[in-house]
């Protein structure tokens, strides 16, 4: 039996990477409209620890705050998010 998810609204306070993890998980497992999907972030820039700027060293190469590294172990559920393309 389908359910009607038309009138859930989903807010979600900082827009780092967690935050945006939990829009996709409400999207794809939930069946939360993505419209419905409300992130507040107090900066200028969403993404958190992980936002990105232009390396201003390399052309075409992108770094983020922090040095933070994307390995297997840390961040299963980021891998999770969504299915590996064939």
């Amino acid at each position: 039996m389908a359910t009607d998810r038309s009138g859930i609204h989903l807010w979600i306070v900082g827009g780092g990477v967690a935050g945006m993890a939990a829009a996709a998980f409400a999207i794809r497992d939930g069946q939360v409209p993505s419209a419905n999907i409300h992130i507040v972030e107090e900066l200028g820039l969403s993404g958190g620890s992980m936002d990105g700027a232009r390396s201003p060293a390399v052309a075409d190469a992108f770094v983020t705050r922090g040095g933070r590294m994307f390995e297997e172990k840390a961040y299963q559920t980021t891998w999770d998010l969504f299915p590996r393309s064939a």
